[in-house]
């Protein structure tokens, strides 16, 4: 969903963008009249997902078992790298993750940015330590010229069964597969995360409102769903999309290469890894 704080953007009277495009010329807006404010990180694995999947740009593209596409040039990939230039030359982003050390101090000046539905409490609450009553959420952002939103995925959980398993062995690991997947004694009641099973979403939902510690509560409960439905394709592969990108942007960035030249130096990461595992890539 896109996070922001609401007490940030009353008392400035800015007014929060719906689309890609309008993110970025605000971020570089209010980094040039608020030098302290960051709009975004780009250090940790998910920021991939924030980005060039939500721009719907092919890096985890299957075709196949052992196929498939990757194209950094590919328009999609071109919007994300020309947004992410904007906004890293306007000084809205840092090159620091969200799980870093030192993240905490940067976190605290973050004034709005895509991200997981768990950085809600997990991040903003219980490791940033931002009060309450400042953070607020919105739907996921559209690229301009299109009608629908697009969003990454940052984590969540995934139950696997093996097809090894016969007999009352399989009857008993189908009966705690559905347990977990849905039964609201484990995916409402103990779950930090919001379930993945759309008839419990509302039970859930509704503990933000006991809790109390975001700015606007119905919003955040709305956009919760609202970025249920709009995340973008994204398979997962045999080699590591996260790990290729903390490996090469922000390094590229930190020895003053430009965005251009780490996303290119990503991709070509990109390939090599998918080369190594086995799969075929194609540019097309």
């Amino acid at each position: 969903m896109f996070w922001y704080n609401k007490a940030f953007f009353d008392e400035n009277g800015y007014t929060l963008p719906t689309t890609w495009e309008g993110y970025g010329d605000l971020a570089v807006q209010i980094a040039d009249e608020h030098p302290d404010k960051i709009s975004g990180f780009l250090g940790d694995a998910y920021a991939v997902n924030r980005y060039l999947q939500a721009a719907d740009c092919p890096t985890n593209d299957r075709l196949s078992e052992s196929e498939v596409h990757i194209n950094l040039d590919d328009p999609n990939c071109v919007r994300a790298n020309e947004l992410l230039t904007q906004m890293y030359e306007g000084g809205a982003l840092t090159t620091q993750g969200i799980f870093d050390g030192d993240a905490a101090a940067a976190g605290v000046n973050m004034v709005m940015s895509p991200g997981a539905v768990w950085w809600g409490n997990y991040l903003f609450r219980d490791t940033w330590k931002i009060p309450a009553e400042q953070m607020s959420a919105s739907a996921p952002l559209t690229w301009e010229g299109e009608s629908s939103p697009t969003a990454g995925n940052e984590g969540g959980g995934l139950w696997g069964v093996s097809s090894h398993i016969t007999g009352k062995q399989l009857e008993n690991t189908l009966t705690f597969a559905t347990f977990v997947a849905t039964d609201p004694a484990w995916q409402v009641e103990l779950s930090t995360g919001l379930p993945g099973y759309g008839p419990i979403q509302d039970a859930w939902l509704d503990k933000l409102a006991d809790d109390a510690y975001f700015a606007d509560v119905p919003a955040v409960q709305q956009a919760f769903k609202d970025a249920a439905a709009a995340v973008a394709p994204y398979s997962y592969m045999l080699y590591d999309t996260g790990a290729a990108w903390t490996e090469t942007v922000s390094p590229t960035l930190i020895a003053d290469g430009s965005m251009s030249d780490a996303l290119s130096t990503f991709g070509t990461e990109l390939v090599n890894r998918a080369d190594s595992v086995g799969y075929t890539v194609t540019a097309e």
